[in-house]
């Protein structure tokens, strides 16, 4: 089993050669982040728009992006990866155009609030507050909210995925679809391909998957096939090595 190229060459960049996440501070983590900013390859989208939206205890920072002037264009609640340790709605910026663009719908990214700060469950609350929010604002945001899908990649997966599970367990909004990008659904990281790689010096160890749940009181667990269950639709995006 061979890694794809643009894996090896991530491997050999950088960002890959950093300790563990278990031996690094969530500051210093936060500290990389903003020094190494990615670069910018999205094409400019027809409007952005800076929001408050509700969190589970006060208000908290989220961005709307408009792919077109179109009216009630569908809405996707997005929920950015991070290991729930770091990244922000601004280190998303670029993803975000893109899959405005792309989809052709509305896109709120949503800054829930991050680990070790705010262990588990507070990031999900945030998260499930906020889709609850945005789901009651198709007026104000000029979108329809009867067209609701939840995205997030990485941690961002979880989060959605689990958003998805609050929504339906506690009869909240109806949502369309789920879309996973490569989501931590397995807090074991013991995949067939984590235990062929990780020892081969990459970043994804499992001690790192070890370090994340650690400071997020190692939740939320969402065994993989719970967000199948009686929720939203569900594509997921991930490419196994080859």
């Amino acid at each position: 089993m061979s890694l794809d190229p643009q894996v090896e060459t991530f491997l050999k960049s950088p960002w890959a050669q950093l300790l563990p996440v278990e031996k690094i501070s969530a500051a210093m983590l936060r500290t990389l982040v903003k020094q190494n900013p990615l670069p910018v390859f999205a094409p400019p989208v027809h409007a952005t728009r800076d929001l408050s939206v509700r969190g589970a205890q006060g208000t908290i920072r989220a961005r709307l992006y408009r792919p077109s002037a179109a009216r009630k264009l569908p809405l996707i609640v997005y929920f950015h990866g991070g290991g729930f340790v770091i990244c922000d709605i601004d280190v998303y910026d670029d993803l975000c155009r893109q899959l405005a663009n792309y989809s052709g719908c509305a896109v709120v990214s949503v800054e829930y609030r991050l680990a070790p700060e705010v262990p588990f469950p507070g990031p999900l609350e945030d998260c499930y507050s906020a889709l609850e929010y945005l789901a009651r604002q198709g007026e104000s945001l000029d979108v329809d909210a009867t067209r609701l899908a939840v995205a997030g990649d990485s941690a961002g997966g979880n989060l959605a995925t689990a958003a998805a599970l609050l929504a339906r367990d506690r009869h909240g909004p109806a949502l369309r679809y789920q879309a996973l990008i490569y989501p931590a659904l397995d807090p074991a990281c013991d995949s067939a391909s984590m235990r062929a790689h990780w020892r081969k010096g990459s970043c994804c160890r499992a001690s790192s998957c070890a370090g994340t749940g650690a400071v997020t009181s190692r939740r939320p667990r969402t065994p993989p096939t719970l967000w199948r269950r009686r929720c939203a639709p569900t594509s997921q995006v991930c490419r196994q090595p080859r």
